[in-house]
């Protein structure tokens, strides 16, 4: 059973100003990342390369089959 209110108008200028301030956020932050979308790239290259390479060799502690790889 829905339940019927009345709501006051509210103040136009607060709601327009504040999503205009938002859209403004968003489209500096969007022209940010495109600008830079190279070496973004880049640094989520090697932190992947990076994060693997972790992996791999965390594995190779454990792992008797990847012994090999381990330095230590």
């Amino acid at each position: 059973m829905r339940m019927r209110t009345t709501a006051e108008p509210q103040d136009r200028s607060g709601p327009e100003t504040e999503r205009t301030a938002k859209d403004d956020l968003l489209s500096s932050l969007d022209s940010q990342i495109m600008r830079h979308q190279r070496e973004i790239s880049v640094v989520t290259g090697v932190l992947a390369v990076l994060g693997v390479g972790a992996i791999v060799l965390g594995l190779s502690r454990v792992s008797p089959f990847l012994k090999i790889l381990s330095p230590f």
